[in-house]
């Protein structure tokens, strides 16, 4: 078990590695890694060489959330030294995780995503918040191009607010993503790879009903106990479908492994739009991939279980 690391979802990373823990079935002995903020390894407290942490280890579960966990460093790592792993491989990794080149794989691939525009470290802040201004309807949603968590993300209701939140989200990321708010239902999806039968079984879809005073699902409401509290699974078997072709499309355009879950909105007359996808999703007693698994009766224990064997067999 890999958790911890040095992104700003380290506490979240914490507790997924926890709970994987926790569930894991009895069949394996489970071996805590943590990796600290500075991004050394631990085992039982002891300072090791990554390699070293490892030994004797059959296969990894990633569990760790952000910089480092998604962008493909760790999965490099591990590729280096011929250990399997859960999750998507470095390349998918990195492509996922940066949102600019997954627009344009998005896009490649016939995959509705809001209209954007990237600002980099570096260009003219204000000359970009008036073309903004002047070419996108209000308001416009502003987060760092490589960055997980919600971790940067605004939302620029006037033009007053669009340079704060570009210059907050590029303490984070190099260059910044600006695309267009979208109306609609949030929905995430999940696909795993090779269940039930089918090469990409999808659960059924989770929608994220938020407070209406939020205009997105953010680092806040992500945070919130009562989040749980929020998500809904009505969908008319129609959408449902729907959901379902495009999360698996998502899936594949990227050349995502074992699973993903993606989040799009989906507009009143029926468009849908990719927000983003995570290769890593966040796994606790209220996250939404354990509730999706939930609705359809998947037990964790089953789920970590098909996740090791899909990573066995990579080797």
């Amino acid at each position: 078990m890999l958790r911890g690391g040095p992104s700003q979802q380290y506490t979240r990373s914490l507790e997924s590695g926890a709970y994987i823990l926790k569930n894991l079935p009895e069949k394996y002995e489970g071996r805590d890694v943590f990796i600290d903020k500075a991004g050394d390894w631990y085992v039982n407290g002891i300072k090791v060489k990554p390699q070293h942490a490892l030994d004797h280890v059959q296969v990894v579960w990633n569990a760790l959330h952000g910089e480092y966990g998604e962008d493909g460093k760790v999965q490099h790592l591990l590729e280096n030294i011929n250990m399997p792993y859960t999750g998507s491989d470095s390349i998918a990794s990195a492509l996922s995780m940066n949102k600019k080149l997954s627009k344009k794989s998005f896009a490649d691939h016939s995959i509705l995503t809001p209209s954007y525009i990237v600002v980099e470290k570096g260009d003219d802040l204000e000359g970009h918040a008036r073309h903004i201004f002047f070419n996108f309807h209000m308001p416009v949603v502003i987060k760092p191009s490589t960055s997980g968590g919600s971790a940067g993300v605004g939302v620029a209701r006037a033009k007053k607010d669009i340079v704060p939140l570009l210059e907050a989200a590029l303490l984070i990321s190099t260059a910044v993503i600006v695309e267009a708010y979208i109306s609609g239902r949030e929905v995430s999806s999940i696909v795993i790879e090779d269940m039930r039968g089918e090469k990409y079984y999808v659960p059924i879809p989770v929608e994220i009903r938020y407070p209406k005073n939020k205009d997105i699902f953010d680092k806040e409401i992500k945070h919130m106990k009562a989040a749980q509290d929020e998500y809904a699974f009505h969908f008319t078997d129609e959408i449902k479908a729907h959901i379902s072709d495009v999360a698996r499309k998502v899936h594949e355009a990227l050349g995502l492994r074992h699973y993903s879950r993606t989040d799009m909105k989906i507009t009143p007359n029926g468009k849908i739009y990719i927000l983003e996808a995570n290769t890593t999703p966040v796994l606790h007693h209220d996250a939404i991939t354990i509730k999706s698994l939930e609705a359809v009766g998947v037990t964790l224990g089953a789920f970590i279980d098909h996740m090791l064997s899909l990573a066995l067999k990579v080797k």
